[in-house]
C-alpha cells in the first residue's frame, strides 16, 4: 500500500480476465503506484531502479485507498471487473465478543471476497480509546489506535495542534466522536451482506440503554491495548524499597 512501483510477475499463468481483476485490486489499494506486468521476471531495470518516484512527504500520508473515505460512491473502472469498496459508518459501539467472532468467520469464510478492510472501531468495553482494525485476506489484527477526542480534556486538543471547531464537528450527542468508520474492499462483494454482518455485531437497543458502566462488564476477548512490558516495568519500580531491592509479596 505504500509502494511507488509494483511488479505483477508470472502474468502469463493467468487468464486475461484474472489479470485485469488483479490489476484493479492493486490500483484500488494503491492508486498512485506505477503497476508493471511481467513474465519470467523480465522487466526493464530503468523502470524499477532509480525511478525517482519515491517521495518521503507522500509516504507519510495515508494509503491511497483511504481516499474512499472522501469519495462519492460512484461506479468506477474497478467495479466493472468486480472490484468495489464502501465505507461502513455507524454511531453505535460494537459488542467485543460478537465482533471478535465475526472477524474469525470473515477470514475463514469470506477472505476470497473481502480483499482488504481497515479503519477505526468503537468497542463498548473500551470507551477511552479507538481500535485500529486491519484485515488482509485471511489475516486480521486489532491494536489500540489512540484516544477519542471526547475522552480528552479540551486543553489537550490545542497541544495536539488541532482546531477545536473542526473536532467538535465530528461530535454527535453524548458519545462525541466515538464511531465506526471502516473501509472495506472486495471482489464480487455483497455489500448488503457485509453491512448486515457488521450491524449484527453492534449493541442492541436494550444493551445501549444499560450505559457505559455496564458495558465494561461485557465479555471482551481482544488483547489488551496497553503495552504489557511498560505496565509490568512500572509495577516493578513501585515495588522496589529504598535499597533498590524488590519487596516480596
Amino acid at each position: 500500500e505504500f509502494c511507488d512501483v509494483i511488479v505483477l510477475n508470472k502474468m502469463d499463468l493467468i487468464t486475461k480476465q484474472s489479470s485485469l481483476q488483479l490489476e484493479q485490486v492493486v490500483k484500488t489499494l494503491n492508486p498512485s503506484a506505477l503497476v508493471l506486468k511481467s513474465e519470467f521476471g523480465k522487466i526493464s531495470p530503468d523502470l524499477i531502479l532509480n525511478s525517482h518516484r519515491f517521495s518521503f512527504t507522500n509516504a507519510q500520508k495515508r494509503p491511497g485507498w483511504l481516499k474512499t473515505l472522501q469519495q462519492d460512491e460512484e461506479k468506477s473502472e474497478a467495479e466493472i471487473y468486480g472490484i468495489s469498496s464502501f465505507v461502513y459508518r455507524r454511531r453505535v459501539p460494537f459488542h467485543p465478543k460478537k465482533l471478535y467472532e465475526f472477524l474469525e468467520v470473515l477470514v475463514k469464510e469470506y477472505s476470497g471476497m473481502i480483499v482488504r478492510s481497515k479503519g477505526f472501531v468503537w468497542l463498548c468495553t473500551r470507551n477511552e480509546m479507538f481500535g485500529d482494525l486491519s484485515q488482509a485476506g485471511g489475516v486480521w489484527s486489532m491494536n489500540g489506535g489512540g484516544s477519542w477526542w471526547i475522552s480528552m480534556d479540551e486543553s489537550m486538543w490545542e497541544s495536539e495542534g488541532m482546531d477545536k471547531e473542526k473536532i467538535k464537528k465530528e461530535f454527535v450527542g453524548e458519545y462525541g466522536d466515538r464511531r465506526q468508520e471502516i473501509v472495506v474492499i472486495g471482489k464480487d462483494m455483497d455489500k448488503a451482506k457485509m453491512e448486515q454482518l457488521l450491524d449484527e455485531c453492534l449493541l442492541s437497543r436494550q444493551e445501549m440503554e444499560l450505559g457505559m458502566e455496564k458495558w465494561k462488564l461485557f465479555e471482551d476477548p481482544f488483547e489488551s491495548w496497553i503495552d504489557d512490558e511498560e505496565e509490568s516495568g512500572d509495577e516493578e519500580e513501585s515495588e522496589e524499597d529504598e535499597g533498590g531491592k524488590r519487596k516480596k509479596g
